[in-house]
């Protein structure tokens, strides 16, 4: 790190392996956002898209590498303080050599950049929250706009979250009754409806009155009540649980990843993305960069690290096994179908498939 050494030194928290700790981050930073590159890749071009993720990967590293300086920053300025408090209790019978060495610790001449003492002043060792560094770093109006920027940031997080979860168990539920349909023709009716401007107005199961709509506000409605209360209470030890989770994802990408490739060899290529078209890059850039947040919770994740000298090498391991996930995921879709719906997953339903067949 510049200007400090962050140290590895044992702490009294629980602790996690680095192996954990990068299957940690990598669900951090793997979410819903992964879902909706596909079909920005294809609004924005393949040869577009391709440039954007990277070079926005890159940036996204670089300020998460900002990020962990600024930790060690809070910290060395709590141990600069410690010091200074012990400095001050120090009785004035101690020998001359214990004196001596405090003095050279705690002398407020002395830089914090020191690398030759046995203590040692970045660490990350104490958890720094984003809001606790901006109190320390920023004055009131940089105070102001940090916590701002991360409501509005928060709020988005919400929205897609809550839309993507109702929106996709909304499509399940409807469409499984339909999936037993025998009958080309009505099933060829209903795809044509699907695909009209009424499709939240329609009956979500056909013998029945409720629209798809408000399915939708349903289960929003529930998922609410189910996962709201959890954002007040201290949900901690979820290490098998994240594991887990990183499991089932991964499968779940995998699975997305080899239907577009057994598509693409069975039936060749559908979809004809353009190479570039700079009207995309609005979505493009929003939905690259919010696939790669995870500046928010770092410092959850990094303080039980075990052994914090090789932060910056999980990081960048986690980075380049994203940023390649993420690019075999959307450059298989975009080719292998010949339209990306705005979340991916919902290229996979069953009318989807038979789409597909039909029109081959």
């Amino acid at each position: 790190m510049p200007g400090g050494r962050i140290s590895s030194l044992p702490v009294d928290t629980v602790s996690y392996s680095n192996l954990v700790g990068f299957i940690f981050i990598f669900n951090l930073i793997v979410g819903t956002g992964a879902l909706t590159l596909p079909g920005v890749f294809s609004k924005a071009g393949w040869c577009l898209s391709l440039v954007v993720i990277i070079l926005l990967a890159i940036i996204s590293y670089i300020t998460v590498t900002f990020v962990i300086e600024s930790m060690a920053g809070a910290n060395a300025i709590k141990n600069w303080q410690s010091l200074q408090v012990l400095r001050h209790r120090r009785s004035s019978n101690e020998d001359e050599d214990n004196e001596r060495f405090f003095n050279a610790a705690a002398s407020e001449t002395t830089p914090l950049t020191i690398q030759n003492m046995e203590f040692h002043y970045y660490q990350l060792t104490h958890k720094f929250e984003l809001g606790e560094m901006a109190t320390i770093f920023f004055n009131d109006f940089g105070r102001i706009l940090f916590y701002l920027c991360f409501i509005i940031y928060l709020y988005g997080d919400l929205s897609i979250y809550s839309a993507v979860v109702a929106k996709s168990l909304r499509d399940v539920i409807c469409e499984h009754e339909h999936s037993n349909t025998s009958d080309i023709t009505n099933w060829m009716q209903y795809l044509g409806n699907f695909e009209g401007n009424e499709t939240n107005e329609r009956a979500c199961w056909q013998d029945h009155t409720i629209s798809r709509l408000i399915m939708y506000r349903i289960i929003l409605i529930g998922f609410t009540l189910i996962f709201g209360p959890l954002a007040v209470l201290s949900i901690q030890k979820t290490k098998y649980l994240q594991i887990l989770t990183a499991l089932f994802r991964c499968l779940a990408f995998a699975l997305m990843i080899c239907i577009a490739l057994k598509m693409l060899v069975m039936d060749g290529a559908r979809g004809r993305p353009v190479a570039i078209n700079f009207y995309g890059i609005p979505s493009l850039f929003g939905a690259c960069v919010y696939s790669f947040m995870c500046h928010h919770s770092l410092p959850s994740l990094l303080e039980p690290l075990r052994n914090k000298s090789v932060v910056a090498k999980i990081l960048s391991y986690d980075y380049i096994v994203i940023c390649t996930f993420y690019i075999v995921l959307a450059m298989t879709g975009i080719f292998a179908f010949k339209h990306v719906e705005d979340l991916y997953t919902l290229n996979f339903l069953p009318y989807q498939v038979f789409l597909s067949a039909a029109k081959v």
